[in-house]
């Protein structure tokens, strides 16, 4: 369902108490607000909510902004409550994340916190048996089973390292390249590509591009881009890359969901 641009929105929403959910992943939040019936009303987007990339201020600074838009686009005084999925979560939130998250600015009674990757198992599964495969910025894989109970595979994050995801691409694709220029290895394309994606001369200048405060974990996650780029190209070390990663999170997938065989396997990123 899309949500109606055109005011109509607004009106039904008008004296309504709202509910709002919300995606967030480590790059890119995308909200929606709803009356409790289910009638889509407005959609927003706004930065990534991954309090361990960005720090708690600023997630929650980033969840404030888009739930404040929810609100104006809507005409509504406040929302009844508002259910965010973060990629920063493995589990529902616990009484002192939640307090912590809250941190003054949300109502503790009326926030939800769970991972983004349990929103998305449900959304697609609607509560029946079902695999989702998150792989954006981070990546992780969810199984619910006929019992009703969710195994989680994968998520460790960006400093341990998420299979196929962005940042672990990025970051993979620039160890390559540095060990190119080190004389220990061959990167072709991708030495180039990194040269141009972060715009400096000589490959000694990439220090600074990637050590600069402004350069976070969602940024730098960008550069994935190019090394799929790359493979798609035909570039053998971007191919060997992108799929050594891909086979890492297949097998991450299929031991999350053994010994039974997922009826349906919903893959997003």
């Amino acid at each position: 369902m899309r949500a109606d641009r055109s005011g109509n929105g607004k009106a039904e929403a008008m004296g309504t108490e709202i509910v709002i959910g919300v995606d967030g992943g480590g790059t890119r939040t995308t909200a929606v607000a709803a009356t409790p019936d289910g009638r889509l009303l407005a959609v927003e987007s706004g930065g990534g909510l991954n309090y361990n990339s960005i720090g708690l201020d600023a997630a929650r600074e980033n969840l404030r902004d888009v739930a404040a838009r929810l609100l104006r686009a809507c005409g509504a005084a406040r929302y009844r409550f508002l259910s965010a999925g973060l990629a920063a979560l493995d589990d529902a939130a616990d009484a002192e994340t939640l307090r912590r998250f809250a941190g003054g600015v949300f109502p503790p009674e009326r926030l939800i916190l769970h991972s983004d990757a349990n929103a998305a198992l449900y959304a697609a599964t609607l509560g029946a048996s079902g695999l989702v495969v998150i792989c954006g910025t981070g990546s992780m894989v969810q199984w619910l089973a006929e019992t009703g109970r969710v195994k989680v595979g994968g998520g460790w994050g960006w400093r341990l390292g998420d299979a196929a995801s962005a940042y672990t691409l990025a970051t993979e694709a620039l160890r390559a390249a540095t060990d190119a220029w080190d004389g220990a290895g061959k990167a072709g394309a991708l030495c180039d590509a990194a040269l141009d994606f972060f715009d400096v001369p000589d490959p000694r200048r990439l220090i600074d591009a990637i050590y600069a405060p402004e350069m976070d974990v969602a940024s730098l996650a960008q550069f994935s881009r190019r090394v799929i780029a790359c493979a798609l190209g035909g570039d053998p070390q971007a191919m060997l890359l992108v799929a050594t990663n891909l086979d890492r999170l297949a097998a991450i997938t299929a031991a999350t969901c053994r010994p039974a065989k997922p009826p349906v396997v919903w893959v997003h990123g």
